[in-house]
């Protein structure tokens, strides 16, 4: 399974297939689109191996732009410590 991209309806077995073909001898980015689902993702991989090894990572797809996308290149730049709210007066 290298450099594999999976689009498939609900229900297909696409999780099913990727846990079970997932090594503790390849590093592994799973992402997907909602948060339930990484964390549903992630306790299969726990089921499998009986802990989330380190050579796997799951995440939303909106963690996986913050932390490998924007974090590492646009922080220095931006200055940026992560996201901060700020209430508008009115």
């Amino acid at each position: 399974m290298d450099k594999c991209l999976i689009f498939a309806v609900a229900g297909s077995g696409k999780t099913s297939y990727l846990v079970k073909n997932l090594n503790l001898n390849k590093r592994v980015l799973l992402v997907t689109y909602t948060i339930n689902n990484s964390a549903n993702l992630k306790r299969k991989v726990a089921e499998k191996f009986g802990y989330v090894p380190e050579n796997i990572k799951v995440c939303s797809y909106f963690s996986f732009l913050f932390n490998f996308c924007f974090k590492p290149f646009l922080s220095m730049k931006l200055d940026a410590k992560g996201i901060v709210f700020q209430e508008n007066p009115i």
